[in-house]
């Protein structure tokens, strides 16, 4: 499995300076389940990209791919949302 979008995972998680601990409470995941998307050993779901993108402003392209910029602005959010 390509390990590519859990090592973005890493760093957008960095970024907003959450632990794992931390950013798996607030997903509503466990902390090994967060430990094997950013290993890339589990597929991040669908779930966790829309809630780090509407609650953190996270670009789902960019953790999909890599292109673009890590973060989006609140209007870029809303934008996508409605």
């Amino acid at each position: 499995m390509d390990n590519d979008q859990g090592k973005r995972l890493v760093l957008f998680r960095r970024s907003i300076g959450l632990s794992q601990n931390d950013m798996a409470k607030e997903i509503g995941i466990s902390p090994s389940t967060l430990c094997y998307y950013e290993r890339g050993k589990r597929r991040i779901t669908s779930d966790v990209f829309l809630y780090l993108h509407l609650t953190y402003g996270a670009n789902i392209h960019w953790l999909l791919s890599g292109n673009g910029r890590m973060l989006l602005s609140k209007e870029e959010v809303m934008g996508y949302a409605n």
